[in-house]
């Protein structure tokens, strides 16, 4: 009786924690993020984000693709241009369509601050945007 009980209870510990991990893989990231401010170092470590008044946006899917109304292969505040693109949760990339780049990657990243996500663009001194979720 002891031993059923312990499997029981063993059974039961296993299945809660595996419901929470199936919980930790949803993608933080899907949803839409308007662009709120911009990074650009001039080449001193002085470099601030400066808020900007722009209406890029960009919309992360659940299935590792993403749509954004300014190209990303750029590092601007503009929002005339549709763009797409992959991105990669595993090493948090992403991969803008059309960039030319020699890496298999672009080199773009993201990283999230408190609730407010930073893309990193691959420049010589830090360049980044901010984005907030919509």
């Amino acid at each position: 009786m002891k031993s059923f009980l312990l499997f029981s209870f063993l059974l039961f510990v296993f299945l809660f924690t595996s419901c929470e991990k199936n919980e930790e893989l949803t993608i933080p990231l899907s949803g839409t993020w308007q662009l709120i401010e911009i990074l650009g170092d001039p080449g001193d470590g002085s470099g601030t984000f400066e808020p900007v008044t722009s209406n890029r946006t960009i919309t992360f899917g659940e299935e590792g693709a993403y749509i954004a109304n300014g190209d990303l292969c750029l590092f601007t505040e503009a929002s005339d241009t549709e763009s797409s693109g992959i991105f990669w949760a595993d090493d948090q990339n992403v991969e803008p369509n059309g960039c030319r780049s020699l890496a298999p990657r672009s080199g773009i990243t993201y990283e999230f601050s408190g609730d407010e996500l930073l893309l990193s663009y691959p420049c010589i001194e830090p360049c980044r945007h901010k984005y907030r979720r919509r």
